[in-house]
């Protein structure tokens, strides 16, 4: 439109400088003689030269007419882009079509079958919240609009209230979510129970329980729980499990990190009752570095459990006794692993840095292979029950940083 207001604007200027009496030729009336006629002005345009310009400025006229028109149709088309296209770092990608409030959220949720999977999409942005969220009979996908992105689309509970109540059998698939300064008793971030859950490249980050389950409390799920390509920092319970606590459910572990968490049993996660844990590498190698226990388990407590790990590093994690792994009349089948700089901060400093081996009997089995304690099996492994299988070996090398 600037340019149709400019045009308009030369094309009035040029009537008016054609249509302009030179002042040269026009006497200061002031000097001038009333006795005396005006001099006639030399130069007057024709009749026939005021109807050309006047033409001509009829034809400008008519294409400024259509410019108009032309930018009308360009500005609507502009709009219509706009409405499907958004603007973001690097490039255009389609708008998002999902939700960024916590109002419509619910609404969504609410209006969710508890037989067919409904999708909800959340557009990047931070939700904050005062209360959990509470998924109850449900089968819902919640995932962020720009896929990929954990960082993007986020709940903050700041340090006040939990974030996500998953129960009544619900089930819920989490993608590309970020959970954030949840606290609660149990599970800051989510508390799921008789129900079925999975995490998909998700960040948990600050949360805090009173109790157990910084982060995540999983209990008796009526299914299993898939935890894959996710990350847990410095997140921290008072009691069991600094960011996971399981109880008596079953759950797979894929390609996920677990850093700076904390607790008093089992600094990154907690394994109780007849749970069936199973951690594994996919695409990255799940690691757990720089736990801290207070009493035991540095990295994970299990108790009374089954538990397998195959790829996974355990790295400068502490606790009292046990930094990388103690268990207590549980089983655990160890494969491709690595076991370097745990260290234990009680009294027994030289006991059990990377297992600590409890109760009446557990059985620890290691693929001869590819399992490494790179301080050394001894300190690395100690049993205090005296009566358990244990098949490991002591091989260093390339994987030992």
């Amino acid at each position: 439109m600037k340019f149709v207001f400019v045009t308009t604007i030369l094309l009035a200027a040029m009537a008016c400088d054609a249509l302009r009496v030179p002042t040269s030729h026009i006497r200061n009336l002031d000097d001038a003689d009333p006795e005396v006629p005006l001099e006639p002005v030399t130069r007057r345009m024709t009749e026939a030269t005021f109807e050309s310009v006047l033409a001509d400025l009829d034809a400008l006229i008519l294409d400024v007419e259509e410019l108009e028109d032309q930018s009308d149709a360009l500005k609507a088309d502009l709009d219509k882009c706009n409405a499907d296209l958004q603007t973001c770092p690097g490039g255009t990608q389609p708008a998002c079509p999902g939700f960024d409030n916590l109002i419509d959220l619910k609404d969504a949720i609410d209006d969710a079958s508890d037989s067919t999977q409904t999708g909800i999409v959340l557009c990047p942005s931070t939700i904050n919240l005062t209360s959990p969220i509470a998924i109850q009979s449900k089968n819902v996908t919640i995932t962020c609009f720009d896929a990929g992105h954990s960082g993007d689309c986020i709940f903050d509970g700041e340090d006040t209230s939990g974030l996500f109540s998953v129960t009544q059998g619900s089930t819920v698939v989490f993608g590309s979510i970020k959970f954030k300064d949840g606290k609660a008793s149990e599970g800051a971030a989510v508390y799921v129970e008789a129900s079925t859950v999975d995490f998909v490249d998700c960040d948990f980050t600050g949360n805090h329980a009173v109790e157990h389950g910084g982060a995540v409390y999983l209990y008796e799920l009526s299914g299993s729980a898939t935890v894959d390509s996710c990350t847990f920092s410095n997140n921290k319970a008072d009691e069991t499990g600094g960011a996971l606590l399981i109880y008596d459910s079953t759950v797979d572990i894929e390609g996920s990190t677990f850093s700076g968490n904390r607790a008093d049993w089992g600094g990154a996660m907690s394994v109780w009752r007849f749970s069936d844990v199973d951690v594994v590498d996919v695409v990255n190698d799940s690691s757990f570095s720089m736990n801290i226990a207070n009493d035991g388990g540095g990295a994970i407590y299990a108790k009374d459990s089954v538990l397998s790990f195959d790829n996974a590093e355990f790295i400068g994690n502490k606790a009292d006794a046990g930094a990388g792994l103690r268990l207590s009349d549980a089983e655990v089948d160890l494969s491709d692993i690595v076991f370097s700089g745990n260290e234990n901060t009680g009294s027994d400093t030289d006991k059990g840095v990377d297992l600590y081996i409890e109760g009446d009997s557990s059985d620890v089995v290691c693929a001869i292979e590819d399992v490494y304690f790179c301080d050394g099996i001894d300190p690395g492994i100690f049993d205090e029950s005296g009566s358990s299988t244990i098949n490991c070996d002591t091989e260093s090398g390339a994987k030992c940083p």
